[in-house]
């Protein structure tokens, strides 16, 4: 699959590549655009999968402008990686003219520390309900930081709502449908083999 053909992308037919331009096609945008409803949505419905991808298209457009940045590494790696991407979304914003703050890497520390705490409550909740919704919750929270970033990032694209990429494909569809049956499946069957192996159930 070309690198520009992705299920997350605007469809096709809207004519305009997910970080082609801005509002105004004054310039390229610089990291990928997306609009925030699009981003949580799929951020949330994905067991993660779309945060990896988010941040393998922000390192994969630094790596179009010509630094040296092995994407899908950098996005693996991400609790490591993520302050350097936030700090050239802040020294793009700078240049852009953007205020000063917010600023994207004051979003470093929550997004470490909500990524940790979903891996720990996910392996500790296979067998308990409530810790599995916890993780679904806490998974939900830990888009937060990266949503806040991508505000910055649309804004420095001259795209502040994401127009560009706000489109759902019928992939996308699909996707966030498949999520949240598997979410809702995967907590009926830990509720159901809760109650049977309680010996106080029978």
């Amino acid at each position: 699959m070309n690198e520009n053909e992705n299920p997350y992308a605007a469809p096709a037919g809207d004519g305009i590549d997910d970080h082609a331009r801005g509002n105004a096609g004054e310039a390229r945008a610089e990291f990928y655009v997306v609009s925030l409803p699009k981003f949580y949505l799929l951020a949330s419905t994905t067991f993660g999968l779309y945060k990896l991808y988010w941040f393998y298209a922000q390192f994969r457009d630094r790596r179009r402008d010509g630094v040296k940045i092995y994407a899908a590494l950098a996005a693996f790696f991400s609790v490591f990686t993520a302050h350097s991407l936030f700090r050239s979304v802040d020294l793009e914003a700078q240049a852009a003219g953007l205020p000063a703050s917010p600023r994207a890497t004051n979003q470093t520390v929550p997004y470490i520390v909500l990524a940790v705490l979903v891996g720990v409550v996910r392996a500790l909740g296979k067998q308990s309900l409530a810790l599995s919704a916890a993780g679904l919750g806490v998974s939900v929270l830990s888009a937060m930081p990266l949503a806040r970033v991508q505000g910055i990032v649309n804004r420095t694209a001259r795209d502040p709502q994401g127009h560009q990429n706000s489109k759902f494909s019928a992939l996308n569809i699909v996707t966030i449908a498949l999520g949240v049956a598997l979410n809702v499946a995967g907590l009926v069957g830990i509720a159901l083999g809760s109650h049977g192996l309680d010996p106080e159930s029978h």
